[in-house]
C-alpha cells in the first residue's frame, strides 16, 4: 500500500496517534465494531491491525481493490462502499479463530 500525498499521510499519522492512546477497552471495541473477533488476540496486534485498517481507509480506492484481489476478496462495488470493502478484506485476512474441538 502506498500513501501518495502529505495530506493522506497526515491523516493516517493522526489516526495512528489516536489508536495509540485508546484505552484497551476502546481499542477492542473499535476492532469488534469492524465485525472482527478480538478473542485470542493480543492488544499490540489488535492495535497494529487497527492501524492497517486506517491505511486501507485512506489509500486510493483502486489500490484498495487491488489489495482485495490479491487476497481473493470480492471488490466489485462503488467507492461509497469503501468501509464495507475494508471490512471484507480485514475479515478475510484476520478470520476468527476456530473453536477448540470438543473433548471426548
Amino acid at each position: 500500500n502506498q500513501i501518495r500525498s502529505f495530506e493522506v499521510a497526515s491523516r493516517v499519522a493522526r489516526e495512528w496517534s489516536r489508536i495509540d492512546v485508546l484505552s484497551d477497552a476502546d481499542a477492542t471495541r473499535r476492532y469488534v465494531e469492524l465485525g472482527l473477533s478480538a478473542s485470542s488476540l493480543g492488544l499490540v496486534e489488535l492495535r497494529e491491525r487497527l492501524k492497517q485498517v486506517a491505511v486501507w481507509i485512506e489509500i486510493p480506492f483502486r489500490e484498495l481493490q487491488s489489495e482485495c484481489v490479491k487476497n481473493f476478496v470480492s471488490c466489485y462495488m462503488q467507492e461509497s462502499g469503501r468501509l464495507q470493502l475494508v471490512q471484507r478484506l480485514a475479515a478475510a485476512l484476520w478470520p476468527a479463530p476456530m473453536p477448540p474441538p470438543p473433548r471426548p
